[in-house]
């Protein structure tokens, strides 16, 4: 190292006189003296700047004695080479000896050899049975948690529309009913008209089937005369005092339209007569009751 920093500083050297006679030659060519010695001096500070710079060594060299020790001489140094390693007497091969390094007989490390063989005591098929079973229980767990929510859903699902159907079927037991009842009052309310006019139909009936001779001895009249004259008609009162002449005459009205009454009503009930009209009457009467109070 040490001898080669001067050739390094040499040819730094003819480098820097290489440019300063270059630098020199160009302000010799210049037409200007004052510029040519401008020229000439940065020339010169330049190589003497190069020449400075190409004595150093960095960083310096302290000890130049330690080279040898490295580099040689003398030879081997302790610097690295590639030389052929040299072979020890012992591991020298013989001749006509074996083969070296020596080959080991054929099954000598058999015994330590990993072998690929399932004589475990049965440790890898229980491993794998009680990762099935717990991945199995896993699966069958959640199953049953799907299972049972799918449940406890329909069972919603059928008590809602248990309950709707409830709802349904009370409404239409209730309109059903409703509509029962209406049906039921309109009956009722025709029924009622039709017994009003059969008890009115009855009454007058009542009132017809009267025999003319007894219509002033029964029914309203009884008691109230006791005297009649041949057609039937009061003549006097049940204190003994005589009928005047215009209540004759008004009971005498009266009379002849029951007879009138009485003669069209008997026609009516024909063969069967007065009592059996009047008792198919009154039972149509009760019939209609019964109906309306059911």
């Amino acid at each position: 190292q040490a001898q080669a920093v001067p050739l390094l500083q040499v040819s730094q050297a003819k480098s820097t006189m290489k440019a300063f006679r270059t630098l020199l030659l160009l302000s010799t060519a210049l037409a200007s003296d004052s510029l040519a010695a401008v020229v000439t001096d940065a020339g010169l500070k330049h190589a003497q700047e190069a020449q400075w710079q190409g004595t150093r060594t960095v960083p310096k060299i302290e000890n130049v004695a330690s080279d040898t020790g490295f580099f040689g001489p003398p030879f081997p140094a302790d610097y690295p080479h590639d030389s052929q390693p040299v072979l020890s007497p012992d591991m020298a091969r013989k001749k006509h000896s074996a083969v070296y390094p020596k080959v080991q007989e054929n099954g000598f490390l058999d015994h330590d050899y990993v072998k690929d063989e399932n004589g475990d005591g049965g440790e890898w098929k229980a491993q794998m049975d009680y990762d099935e079973s717990r991945n199995k229980a896993s699966e069958e767990e959640r199953l049953k948690e799907k299972r049972e929510e799918e449940a406890r859903r329909e069972r919603e699902a059928y008590e809602k529309a248990k309950k709707e159907a409830e709802e349904a079927r009370e409404q239409a037991e209730k309109a059903k009913k409703e509509a029962e009842e209406k049906a039921k009052e309109a009956a009722r309310s025709k029924i009622r008209n039709k017994l009003d006019q059969k008890q009115k139909e009855l009454k007058a009936a009542e009132k017809s089937a009267v025999r003319p001779s007894e219509l002033f001895r029964t029914g309203a009249y009884s008691g109230m005369y006791s005297d009649f004259d041949a057609e039937g008609v009061p003549s006097k009162q049940a204190n003994g005092e005589e009928v005047s002449a215009k209540k004759k005459k008004d009971l005498a009205k009266e009379l002849a339209k029951q007879k009138k009454d009485f003669d069209k009503f008997e026609k009516q009930a024909g063969k069967d007569g007065i009592e059996a009209a009047l008792a198919k009457m009154r039972k149509e009467v009760a019939d209609m009751e019964a109906q309306i109070n059911a």
